[in-house]
């Protein structure tokens, strides 16, 4: 029964995707056109994730909570990034450095990296949509929580990362105007919603 509950949940997220789809279209032009200056694209990318939590909430979303969130997140999403851009390249650099040494323990110490790299993007994917519910918005409380979401609540965190997976893979190897329609709105309400989903779950079983 969990296994089908699970399925059943993220179809859930699918179909309320489906009903909500004028809105992610809306908010994804609207965060493809914002991040065309590039210095604009981390808080437009904040916004983005903004838009789509009112959305996983339920809500509606366009202009206003677009902008709304370009301005309230701004600088949250800037540290978000940072930190981000950091961790993957201290990481991607250590992935590409033990691949050059010639040694018979290297292989071992790279692997350990990949799987480090790939484990902090998972974790990474919902720490900005934590952030966002987080009345503590310091990242390592988000990334904290994240963990404890994959580790009490792993199927539909797991399933959440499929799904995304999905949506940008296809998106970027077979059609990538889809990124300009609403692959990106898409991938972050996927995540947004595995998020708020997941907070009510660990809320329902602590009682």
């Amino acid at each position: 029964m969990p296994r089908l509950r699970v399925r059943e949940d993220n179809a859930d997220r699918l179909w309320e995707a489906y009903y909500q789809a004028g809105d992610l279209i809306v908010v994804n032009l609207l965060w493809v056109v914002t991040s065309l200056p590039v210095i604009t694209a981390v808080p437009a990318l904040g916004a983005l994730f903004h838009a789509t939590n009112r959305l996983a909430h339920g809500g509606s979303a366009g202009w206003r909570v677009f902008w709304e969130g370009f301005r309230e997140q701004f600088w949250l999403s800037w540290r978000w990034a940072a930190i981000n851009a950091a961790a993957f390249g201290v990481l991607g650099v250590n992935v590409w450095f033990y691949g050059q040494v010639d040694a018979d323990w290297a292989g071992a110490v790279q692997t350990a990296f990949v799987i480090l790299l790939a484990l902090w993007g998972e974790l990474t994917l919902f720490t900005f949509p934590l952030l966002l519910e987080q009345s503590d918005q310091r990242f390592v409380t988000a990334l904290r929580n994240s963990a404890v979401m994959l580790l009490r609540q792993p199927g539909p965190v797991l399933w959440a990362v499929l799904l995304v997976l999905a949506v940008a893979v296809p998106s970027v190897l077979i059609l990538p105007p889809a990124w300009i329609i609403i692959s990106g709105s898409l991938c972050a309400y996927l995540a947004n919603r595995a998020v708020v989903q997941a907070i009510r779950a660990l809320a329902e079983a602590s009682r």
